[in-house]
Parts: structure tokens; sequence; C-alpha cells
């Protein structure tokens, strides 16, 4: 939709080879780029790389993110690993892409516009065993606010999807 649109993509992900493979799929000058968006560095690194490829960023999709669906455990029981791993996947995947997009953003002068995807489950709670996931999306929806409220004087538009489950890979 987006080269559709005239837009040239990158598309990120942890693995350059699949990124790459997407970005040859989509066609119109689209590119690949490695990086995992729950780490920060990786994040700024990514942003800065699309920048330096394609000249600018005008918008940024954050759509990583999902759940532990093998080990589901009851909220008195989730294990403290899986919890950060939920929440950094569905949280911090957001925030530090968003972080770098929004200075590179604020830096043109041009605003922008950055989208979360989000979920139904950030508005309403699931059976035993989600505790993480609704939590990490309910979180997102409310930085989607704040960041929507600060960067709103730099005319960078933050807004927030909310699908219901999605079959995927």
């Amino acid at each position: 939709a987006f080269t559709g649109a005239g837009a040239t993509v990158a598309v990120i992900g942890r693995s350059a080879e699949r990124s790459e493979a997407a970005a040859e799929e989509i066609g119109g000058g689209a590119v690949g780029i490695a990086g995992d968006m729950t780490v920060k560095a990786d994040a700024e690194r990514a942003i800065s790389e699309t920048v330096e490829r394609l000249g600018r960023i005008d918008a940024l999709v954050n759509s990583v993110g999902g759940g532990i669906v093998d080990r589901m455990s009851p909220a008195e029981d989730f294990p403290e690993e899986d919890w950060r791993y939920v929440m950094a996947l569905n949280l911090d995947s957001a925030l530090f892409p968003s972080q770098a997009a929004a200075r590179a953003m604020i830096a043109a002068g041009r605003g922008g516009s950055i989208l979360n995807v989000s979920s139904v489950r950030g508005e309403l709670a699931l059976r035993a065993g989600y505790t993480p996931y609704v939590a990490s999306k309910g979180a997102l929806n409310m930085l989607t606010k704040q960041h929507a409220v600060e960067w709103a004087p730099h005319g960078i538009r933050v807004n927030a999807i909310s699908p219901t489950f999605v079959r995927t890979a």
C-alpha cells in the first residue's frame, strides 16, 4: 500500500535475509534492514540507516508483537522471564524505534506519522495465560496517547490500530 502511494519502504526485522526478501517482494525501491526492535541500539541504528539509505523518514509502522502461546501460565504463576519477554516484544519494540524516528522527524521539520499496532486486548481482558500480553498492549495504548500529545507540536501524528487475533506464520 505504501509503495502504491508512491512511498519508498524500509522493512526492518531481526533477520537480514527475511527483511531483504520482503523488500524485494514489495519492490518500488524498498530496502531490507536488520535489527531487533526490542534493543534500543538496534532500533536507533536501523532508523538511522533508513534515513541514510532513503533520505528521510515520514512514517513509521510499529508492527512487532505477540505473546507466548506455547507456555501459557495463570497470572499468579506467570514466570518473570516470560513477562519481560512479552513486555519487550510488545512495548519496547514500539518505544525504541518511535523515539529514533521522532528525533529524525523533529530534526527534519516536516512532521510525520507513527502508527502502533496494538490489540483489542489492550482494552479487554482474556482467558488465563495472557497477563503480560494484555498489560503490554494496554501500556502501548497509553504510550501512543502520550507520544501523540508530546509530538503534536512537531507535526507528528501518533495513532494505534487494534485488531483482534491475526493468523501469522
